[in-house]
C-alpha cells in the first residue's frame, strides 16, 4: 500500500561506472499525495498522459527505473527538492525547481 504522504520522490536507474554499479537520479519531484502521483506515472507508462519528458524516461530505461520516496514536511519540501536537484542534476527534469525563497506548491 502506498502512503498519502507529502514528500520528495526520485526516479533512478543503475548504471555501471568503471565496472561498479551506481544509482543515477533521473528525475526529482515533490508531491502532497504520493498515491495520486504514482497513479499519474502509471498512466504515463500506459500512454495516457502528456508529460513527454517522463514518458521518454520510461521509454528509455524501461524496467530499469526505480522510484524512491521520502516523507518531508510541507514547510521544507521546496528546499529539499532543490538541494537534491542541485546535487544530482537529473537528466529528465526539464525545469529547475524554484529556490527555497520562491517556494510554490
Amino acid at each position: 500500500m502506498i502512503a498519502n504522504d507529502t514528500g520528495i520522490y526520485v526516479f533512478t536507474t543503475r548504471i555501471s561506472l568503471g565496472g561498479r554499479p551506481i544509482e543515477v537520479v533521473l528525475y526529482v519531484g515533490k508531491t502532497t499525495n504520493l498515491t495520486e502521483r504514482v497513479k499519474s506515472y502509471i498512466k504515463i507508462q500506459k500512454g495516457y498522459d502528456s508529460r513527454k519528458e517522463i514518458a521518454y524516461m520510461f521509454e528509455t530505461y524501461k524496467e530499469d527505473v526505480q522510484m524512491f520516496f521520502a516523507p518531508v514536511p510541507a514547510t521544507r519540501i521546496a528546499s529539499v527538492e532543490r538541494a537534491i536537484y542541485e546535487t544530482t542534476m537529473p537528466e529528465f527534469n526539464m525545469i529547475a525547481p524554484p529556490a527555497a525563497n520562491e517556494e510554490e506548491f
